[in-house]
């Protein structure tokens, strides 16, 4: 019940004693209240200090936390960014490194091109090179069958010559003179023209000169025999010494080409073939030269 002063004046005092008391009691409990109120409110403070000092022990915590995760994602921050330069580096090298790579691919295919191109050309060369290998072959072996029966030959005509130098030295002494009837001729008339002694000539000068012709023709024989012998000797010498060189070469180049080896070979078996082509030009030559002067000498013998 509220009331205004004037009102309150106004009022009786039996009234004012009942408003008094009423006021009174009101008080009273207004003031327990209050005091419950004011040990809620103590409480409610009690445990808002509480919570506000857990509170400010959670922020100080979380400040805490929040500078150390501050300073991890600065460090990690740092970390990342030197990854990242570091594998910006790497990406730069690596590409540069798969550009150089590519290069050496197409190089290394330009000459693999190349060498398959190489391989195919030294293929075909090998089979060249491998029928003019058999070719010189076969004709090396047909030029040492012709030499082996020019020197059966040789030294059958050598046998014959003996046997004719034997049989030569056996045969009698006899008188040459001219088959031809000269006219009686008076002493006091000499004839023109040389006489019949000047005609007249032993056996043994034709023996003589007979014997010297051929000891010179055999002589002459001996000594091309010899050099012939000397020349195939040389070249067999040669051959071998081109055989071992080949075999050194051959130790020392292991790894080498096929094609330079055959090459080379091909090389020194036209060369032994030339030779021995030389060789047998040579003696046929002898042989004609030597088979004309016999004749020729047994022409002007019998004559």
């Amino acid at each position: 019940m509220d009331l205004s002063d004037d009102q309150i004046r106004a009022l009786p005092h039996h009234d004012l004693v009942n408003y008094f008391l009423q006021m009174r009691e009101e008080f009273n409990e207004f003031q327990s209240s209050s005091s419950e109120i004011e040990k809620m409110m103590d409480a409610e403070l009690d445990d808002l200090k509480a919570q506000l000092k857990r509170s400010d022990g959670k922020i100080q915590q979380l400040t805490t936390e929040q500078m150390r995760n501050k300073d991890r994602q600065d460090e990690s921050r740092t970390q990342w960014c030197q990854v990242e330069e570091q594998l910006r580096r790497e990406n730069g090298e690596l590409r540069e490194q798969c550009e150089r790579q590519r290069e050496r691919i197409r190089k290394l295919e330009q000459r693999n091109d190349v060498l398959e191109t190489s391989d195919r050309n030294k293929e075909y060369l090998a089979s060249d090179l491998g029928t003019k290998l058999d070719s010189a072959i076969e004709k090396i072996a047909m030029l040492e069958s012709e030499l082996y029966e020019r020197q059966v030959a040789a030294e059958e005509m050598h046998r014959l010559r003996e046997e004719q130098l034997r049989t030569t030295t056996e045969r009698p002494r006899l008188i040459v003179e001219p088959l031809r009837n000269d006219p009686e001729i008076l002493p006091d008339e000499p004839s023109p023209g040389p006489s019949k002694e000047a005609f007249r000539m032993s056996i043994d000068d034709v023996y003589m000169e007979d014997v010297q012709h051929h000891h010179q023709n055999h002589h002459n024989d001996d000594v091309r025999m010899e050099e012939t012998i000397t020349k195939i000797d040389q070249v067999s010498i040669d051959d071998n010494k081109n055989i071992q060189e080949k075999q050194q070469q051959q130790r020392a180049t292991s790894t080498g080409g096929a094609g330079a080896c055959i090459n080379r070979i091909v090389k020194d078996l036209m060369t032994k073939v030339e030779r021995l082509d030389s060789i047998l030009s040579t003696i046929r030559v002898t042989n004609s030269s030597n088979n004309n002067n016999a004749n020729h000498h047994l022409t002007t013998t019998r004559a």
